[in-house]
């Protein structure tokens, strides 16, 4: 953290994009066909908009403070104790986020790619390579979100020609057949998903040029809400509004239907190494947050150590889920998401009613300035 970063915000975008989609496309999809069926995808639309007035919301506040990450803002604030609280709030958010991420992993590779793997080792293995990129300063993780980006898009985009065969128009259901109940019961759950981009109170302060990043963060956001859009509609369009609901992981289902000829097969091995690497990314950027967050809390001059004490604590926490249900039915709890959307909402909230009684102080004390 010594030497000056500084980010594109094109590359903003990126980090942006794949840190709101690539772990939602995993658990997500399901719970939203059991509750909206085929409206699943109209769920999607409007919880990344109200999950993406949480995020713009984080950017004006770290806009009131600029070249200031949340947990400096906090401190400079509020004082050394309450705002190291707030510090530590936020960098405790961000770890328990990189430990259900990296959960996710581990159940999908050990049931999925490698059974009868020991968690500890998947979970361990995938924090030491996201520990070294984070060690080597968020400008890896920028790089190579871009690559992993364009992979991304161009894997999601070839995904409706390449499952085109197995398309049958004839299971789609009248627009809205369940209901806009349905559908705001679905979107509730996707609130929490996309308001974790409320981190970008970290990465705001290394933007180039800082004017435009509302603009960027739309395009990142807009981007990964229609990515998983389209893939959410694909699993109606190839299995129909209720069967996908019983899938625990229907986007990795539709992928599998691929069949070019019925020669070239399997290509969902390629897939899932494209998905790894939008992991890879989201998991940085958590572990870089909470670890600067506990650097700037507690005083200390570089991220690096702390980094190690979070991918340390991330793997424990990973431990604490017994399977792949266990974080399903988490995360899709009215508690779990109120919680969330609370947090989310709650921090950066605090540091602006925080940044207004600072800005309303000075003024009094230099009326004439």
């Amino acid at each position: 953290m010594s030497r000056h970063i500084q980010m594109s915000g094109g590359l903003f975008a990126c980090m942006m994009c794949i840190f709101s989609y690539t772990a939602a496309i995993l658990l997500l999809p399901s719970a939203l066909f059991k509750l909206a069926g085929q409206s699943a995808w109209v769920a999607v639309v409007l919880g990344a908009a109200a999950g993406g007035l949480i995020g713009l919301f984080a950017v004006y506040v770290a806009l009131r403070n600029p070249r200031m990450s949340a947990a400096q803002s906090a401190r400079y604030l509020m004082g050394k104790w309450l705002g190291g609280a707030v510090g530590l709030l936020y960098a405790g958010f961000f770890i328990w986020i990189y430990a259900l991420s990296l959960r996710q992993i581990v159940d999908f590779v050990q049931i999925m790619l490698l059974p009868g793997t020991p968690n500890w080792v998947i979970a361990a293995l995938m924090a030491i390579v996201v520990l070294y990129g984070v060690w080597e300063g968020i400008e890896v993780t920028a790089r190579v979100a871009f690559q992993a980006l364009v992979a991304i898009t161009v894997a999601v985009l070839a995904l409706p020609m390449l499952v085109y065969p197995e398309i049958r128009a004839t299971q789609v259901e009248p627009f809205l057949w369940r209901g806009m109940p349905a559908v705001y019961d679905a979107t509730w759950l996707v609130v929490p998903w996309f308001g974790e981009s409320m981190i970008a109170l970290t990465f705001v302060q290394y933007l180039k040029n800082r004017r435009l990043a509302y603009r960027w963060f739309l395009v990142g956001l807009g981007m990964a809400t229609f990515l998983l859009t389209l893939l959410v509609a694909l699993g109606t369009l190839v299995f129909g509004p209720d069967l996908p609901g019983r899938f625990v992981f229907p986007v990795y289902m539709v992928i599998q239907q691929i069949s070019v000829a019925r020669f070239i097969e399997r290509i969902e091995v390629v897939l899932i190494m494209v998905w790894l690497s939008g992991m890879f990314i989201k998991l940085s950027m958590c572990q870089y947050a909470s670890a600067e967050a506990i650097s700037h809390a507690f005083g200390l001059g570089t991220h690096r150590w702390p980094a190690v004490v979070m991918a340390v604590v991330g793997v424990l926490i990973t431990e604490m889920f017994k399977g792949t249900l266990d974080a399903f039915h988490l995360t899709t709890s009215p508690v779990y998401v109120l919680t969330t959307i609370a947090i989310e909402v709650g921090i950066p909230l605090v540091l602006l009613i925080a940044s207004l009684l600072r800005s309303a102080s000075q003024r009094k004390e230099s009326p004439h300035a």
